[in-house]
């Protein structure tokens, strides 16, 4: 099953439930969501790449940078996806964002 059809599961699940099923619910679905990748925002090249970090951009969440090697947020933990317009970022294949 794909993540965003648990996520819209869980939320129709939510809107039956009270009291802590709806709060466990309530965290479930933001787990979900927060595994469902989104696409950095804000790619730039570094003028002074540190090692080899020649890319960086945005969180799509929080807007914090975040790195070509970050796969994750280190902030707030949301999947990324490091996807441009050639579909390559630092000379490796990006993963593609799953329907």
């Amino acid at each position: 099953m794909k993540l965003r059809t648990v996520h819209k599961t869980i939320r129709k699940m939510m809107s039956g439930a009270a009291g802590p099923e709806r709060s466990a619910l309530r965290a479930a679905c933001a787990c979900v969501e927060k595994n469902i990748p989104k696409k950095v925002t804000r790619i730039e090249v570094c003028e002074n790449p540190v090692r080899y970090n020649p890319f960086h951009g945005n969180c799509p969440t929080c807007k914090k940078m975040v790195t070509c090697i970050d796969c994750y947020c280190p902030t707030c933990g949301q999947r990324l996806v490091w996807k441009t317009q050639g579909g390559h970022v630092g000379g490796g294949k990006v993963q593609s964002i799953p329907e």
